[in-house]
């Protein structure tokens, strides 16, 4: 029975800690200038995410009136490595557009998405809100055969236990 027990348990950690693992991407948590505000030329551009990024694939781009204006990559000066940060630069205004694609340090996963704001006195982008998408990399299958494996062996583990119970019967 005591066997049974752990088995299951073993298999229930597994799927939690698997679950929790697949289903983290390094979102947006906060930014600023918020989506569909506005903001004046020199203002910094920061947006903050849930977790900590790989700076290899991680970046930030400003768009002004569908004109491609700054990129930037992680501020390193920040010590949990989760913002990104880029100056709108002088004497600009118009439509603007953040495109942002983070790639997470704790699972490699990568998002990607978008939000807009206004520069001066500007009209609002038509599409300010913020978007995001998320896709997950080879982690996904690594989860699920390591899940398959406990299963398996708590299927096997439990097959010999009745095995035992029946012979002693």
């Amino acid at each position: 029975m005591r066997r049974r027990l752990f088995a299951a348990a073993v298999l229930v950690a597994s799927v939690l800690s698997g679950a929790e693992a697949v289903a983290a991407h390094a979102d947006p948590s906060i930014v600023t200038p918020a989506a569909c505000s506005t903001a004046i030329p020199g203002d910094v551009i920061s947006v903050q995410f849930t977790e900590e990024l790989r700076a290899d694939g991680s970046r930030l781009e400003l768009s002004i009136d569908g004109v491609p204006m700054a990129t930037a990559g992680i501020d390193l000066t920040n010590l949990n490595h989760d913002t990104i940060v880029v100056a709108i630069p002088d004497g600009v205004t118009g439509a603007a557009t953040v495109t942002w694609e983070s790639l997470s340090a704790v699972d490699d996963d990568t998002a990607s998405g978008s939000y807009g704001f206004a520069i001066g006195s500007s009209a609002l982008p038509a599409d300010c809100e913020m978007t995001s998408g998320a896709e997950t990399d080879d982690g996904l299958p690594l989860v699920v055969i390591g899940g398959l494996t406990v299963v398996v062996g708590a299927g096997l583990a439990l097959a010999a236990s009745r095995r035992r119970d029946f012979v002693e019967a």
